[in-house]
């Protein structure tokens, strides 16, 4: 059972003490406690000491509004829409993008999965998971065909590796511990779970080395067809950093995110049902990819987006002077590829050399 209170908490402790019954700290928690216990151990949310979850509780955050708390039956059932929407979605763009695939047998899946998609939708979630399932056979057997086609290269290129460095995973091993001893609290690494379980599940030294190897490559090789590389600060890319010249040419890169990539859209309908449920906690986060987001800038480390529009800098430098230099950092730094800066009136005066790069007005 849970209290709203740790004062009330006591009081239980000490009344069922009377009666006679064992109440320890595990069975009587207060609603904080047993909040974090969910985000973290059930829902999978709230970043824990092993690096699972991507989300840090901050309890001064305002997370909805006094309507939501008002309407709560209301606001539930409109984030099951959204949510359900969502995830329909996902699976229609990701049946989408097979179909697009250069590779027939992969277009001629895409096409029948799509097909199956969008006649489904209109009879609901439970309709789509069932036309879905007659085709599962064939879904997961495709998968199963580039999954070893990626391996057998990765694990090639991994041999290369060691046979010009036989302590290439101790080293990559030290790296990685390094890592994790300076990794700043709330900055989270894009994770795919579905990949290496086996090696990931691991303690052996050498298998956690080459798990993160082989994640990193994967990353980069998808991020060379996709275009879309690993986040600057995620593990995958400091430990493509750490490999430097070591790592595959960008042709045999190509050759494996050409193979990667279908795999991700696979997975998306290889087990609908279980990725619904399970990726339901993940959608309570910030929202779709492609949505515009406004933030307080107090409100955004940890974070990071293609692009940032950064407004009215001139305004916070005169309400916030002596934090300026800070937010200007943090809301600078979001930014993976593209940074805007807008004033209203006039140029801070800490921006002044950089004064050449802003225009009066885009157009």
């Amino acid at each position: 059972m849970f209290t709203p209170t740790e004062l009330l908490k006591q009081y239980l402790k000490e009344a069922f003490a009377r009666e006679g019954i064992a109440a320890s700290d595990q069975r009587i928690k207060t609603w904080s406690d047993l909040r974090h216990d969910l985000g973290r151990n059930v829902f999978g949310v709230l970043r824990t000491g092993s690096g699972s979850g991507s989300l840090v509780m901050k309890e001064s955050l305002p997370s909805i509004t006094q309507a939501a708390v008002v309407d709560s039956f209301h606001w539930f059932e409109d984030f099951d829409n959204w949510q359900r929407s969502a995830y329909l979605d996902r699976l229609k763009n990701a049946a989408k993008a097979l179909k697009d695939d250069p590779d027939a047998q992969i277009a001629q899946l895409g096409g029948q999965l799509l097909a199956v998609t969008e006649r489904s939708l209109q009879d609901g979630i439970s309709s789509v998971f069932q036309s879905l399932s007659q085709l599962t056979e064939v879904t997961r057997a495709t998968l199963a065909q580039l999954r070893q086609k990626s391996d057998a290269i990765l694990k090639g290129e991994l041999n290369r590796q060691l046979n010009r460095n036989r302590e290439f995973l101790a080293e990559l091993f030290q790296f990685i511990q390094e890592l994790k001893s300076n990794e700043p609290e709330d900055d989270a690494d894009e994770l795919e779970p579905e990949e290496d379980d086996e090696l990931a599940k691991s303690k052996n030294d050498a298998a956690v080395a080459m798990s993160a190897y082989i994640a990193a490559i994967r990353a980069l090789a998808r991020g060379t067809v996709s275009r879309r590389m690993p986040k600057k600060d995620s593990a995958s890319a400091r430990v493509v950093n750490w490999l430097g010249p070591r790592g595959m040419s960008e042709g045999q890169l190509r050759e494996v995110g050409m193979i990667l990539v279908p795999q991700v859209h696979l997975r998306v309908l290889v087990n609908p049902v279980k990725r619904h449920l399970d990726g339901m906690s993940s959608r309570y986060r910030v929202g779709h990819e492609n949505e515009i987001r406004v933030f307080d800038v107090q409100h955004i480390k940890g974070l990071e987006f293609e692009a940032v529009f950064f407004a009215n800098l001139d305004r916070l430098a005169d309400e916030k002077a002596d934090l300026f230099p800070s937010y200007l950092y943090v809301g600078s730094t979001r930014a993976a590829t593209y940074l805007g800066l807008t004033c209203e009136k006039s140029l801070p005066t800490v921006l002044a050399p950089t004064r050449k790069n802003f225009v009066s007005a885009w157009g």
